[in-house]
């Protein structure tokens, strides 16, 4: 796989969660506003995850090989599989929490950026919006859980 590849991949993988998410706004129309926030950042991630490609083509960044592309295609999987869900109309509240949470650990936990080395700024920058925004979505899920059990 090549770094473009991968890159699309990632980028691919921050659109369907925004899907997602964007399902759950129109699910759960008590929750429209913290769905749709979250689909509209994760609609951003995914654009800025594309515009690591102009630093690839110019050498500011390297791809390292260091990428598990079974574990993003099962992550693609499982969220495909919660919008099927969604379309059943079988999700519960908490469940949909609990699957958002569980995609944002697990887009901390992928590393995904490993699989790309260099000192662009710009690339750093991305990385540490990324995973910073990352970890508040999954904060805020999190939070959001309390209030249901």
């Amino acid at each position: 796989m090549k770094g473009q590849q991968v890159l699309q991949l990632l980028s691919d993988y921050e659109k369907i969660v925004g899907d997602l998410y964007m399902a759950y706004s129109r699910f759960f129309a008590d929750q429209e506003a913290f769905w749709k926030e979250l689909s509209e950042e994760e609609y951003r991630h995914a654009a800025m995850v594309l515009s690591m490609q102009e630093l690839l083509e110019g050498r500011e960044i390297l791809y390292t090989g260091r990428f598990n592309e079974t574990a993003i295609t099962n992550a693609i999987k499982f969220v495909t599989a919660q919008l099927a869900a969604l379309s059943d109309g079988t999700v519960k509240r908490l469940e949909a929490h609990t699957a958002a949470a569980s995609i944002e650990a697990s887009l901390l936990e992928s590393k995904g950026f490993e699989a790309f080395s260099g000192k662009a700024h710009e690339f750093h920058k991305v990385k540490e919006i990324l995973l910073e925004e990352t970890r508040v979505h999954r904060d805020k899920i999190r939070e959001a859980m309390k209030d249901m059990r």
